[in-house]
Parts: C-alpha cells; sequence; structure tokens
C-alpha cells in the first residue's frame, strides 16, 4: 500500500491544484522577468531583457505551470482511485480469517459468510467528503462472521490507509448468547459538521459487541435477514 500517495487523497483537491498552478505562474514569471532585466543589462540591451520578459509572460511561464500542474494531477488519488485500493486491499481475506480462527471452511457452511466493512469515522485522522457526498476517513475496518453448528465465529481487520497500522482480532460467540443484530444510525463530527452513517451492531448477552459501520445498506440488511432467520432456527433447537 502506498501510504504517502493516500495521503494525498486528503490534501489534494480541484482548488489546491488550481492554487499551485496559478502560484507556478506568478513565481515562475517574477524570477524570469527578474533573469531577464539582469541579462538586458549586463549586455547592455534593456531591449533585450525587455523581450525575455515578455517571452517568459505568454510562453516559458505558462509551459512550466502546465507541466508542474500536470504532474499534480498524475499523482492524485481520486474517489474511485481510493475505493478501489480498499478493495484489493481487502480482496481475498477470507482465508486469512480463516487461518486465524483456526478453522476450515467445511466446518462453517450453516450459511454463506457475512461479510461487512466500512470506513472507521471514530478512530481516525484523516477525512474527506468525496465528490459523491460520501466521507472518506483513513482508517477502514472490515468484519468477517462464519456460521458453525453451535456458534459464531468473527474475524475483525482494521488497517490505516495512510501509515503501516493495522491490527486484527477473532472471537467466538455461542447463538444462544447473541442477543441482536442489527443496524443503527450512528453520528460523527468533521469539520465543525455533523454527518449520520448507518452501523451494524452485534450484542450478546455478556454486553461484549462488534461494530462497523456500513457502505452497502442493502447487502447487510440481507446479510442480517439472513442471520436473523438462523438465530431463531438455533435458538428453537436448542
Amino acid at each position: 500500500m502506498n501510504y504517502a500517495k493516500n495521503k494525498k487523497y486528503f490534501t489534494s483537491d480541484g482548488c489546491t491544484i488550481f492554487g499551485a498552478g496559478v502560484g507556478t505562474y506568478f513565481l515562475s514569471f517574477f524570477l524570469l522577468s527578474f533573469l531577464s532585466a539582469m541579462i538586458g543589462e549586463n549586455i547592455g540591451k534593456p531591449e533585450i531583457g525587455a523581450l525575455l520578459a515578455v517571452l517568459s509572460l505568454i510562453i516559458i511561464a505558462p509551459v512550466v505551470t502546465f507541466f508542474i500542474v500536470k504532474a499534480l494531477l498524475a499523482g492524485r488519488v481520486t474517489d474511485e482511485k481510493y475505493d478501489a485500493m480498499i478493495r484489493e486491499h481487502i480482496q481475498e481475506m477470507e482465508q486469512r480469517a480463516l487461518d486465524k480462527l483456526g478453522i476450515d471452511r467445511d466446518e462453517v457452511n450453516e450459511i454463506d459468510p457475512i461479510i461487512i466493512d466500512g470506513y472507521n469515522y471514530d478512530q481516525c485522522t484523516l477525512y474527506k467528503k468525496g465528490k459523491d457526498g460520501v466521507w472518506r476517513t483513513n482508517v477502514y475496518r472490515v468484519i468477517y462472521l462464519f456460521f458453525s453448528q453451535n456458534e459464531v465465529h468473527s474475524y475483525t481487520y482494521e488497517f490505516s490507509t495512510t501509515e503501516d497500522q493495522k491490527k486484527d482480532f477473532t472471537d467466538v460467540y455461542f447463538y444462544q448468547d447473541i442477543v441482536s443484530a442489527s443496524t443503527e444510525s450512528s453520528t460523527a463530527t468533521f469539520k465543525n459538521q455533523k454527518i449520520q452513517y448507518e452501523s451494524f451492531k452485534l450484542t450478546t448477552s455478556g454486553g461484549t459487541s462488534l461494530n462497523v459501520s456500513t457502505r452497502d445498506s442493502g447487502h447487510v440488511q440481507r446479510s442480517i435477514s439472513a442471520m436473523r432467520q438462523l438465530l431463531r432456527a438455533k435458538k428453537v433447537s436448542q
């Protein structure tokens, strides 16, 4: 993962690049004008210096600005690129989850595994509202839930997109100990602006819980429905 490049997602936008372009143009023009005046003075022909200054104004400074802006745009991370980076990082993580839990895939086939993932809005250090209106942060969490005959096995993986920081942990819940699996509305404050987001929450009778913000509410609701049906069936049979 390119942490330095990901930081640019939060620090570079259209206004920043435009400002850099304008600043580059004027700085280039003034420096070149100064050099042109010195050249004209040194050779005793001020008109040459004036001509070079004009060339700097209409040709050289714009060319320098063009290449600077082009370089900034090339290194810019868009909403789409940022999302794609995250998808690439968490793909094929199911086997890692199974290995961490110490179980085989055929042991957890009561229903299909449930995967819920989203940005961590509570413990992030960088955040940005994308052009699509979605707030993205530099901390991401994904939860895998596997269902065996008697237990729910969970694997949680959280990582930073801008620094080499990650953590994961596992847990196991007996079906009869699970009190609820639900979604709830939560809030966070960014730049003095309150935002609302949906999160998934799994609560047990012991008071422990799993919590993760959700990106695809339709997928989460379908997953919760399947999980609730299984929980009801297991509790009735016990």
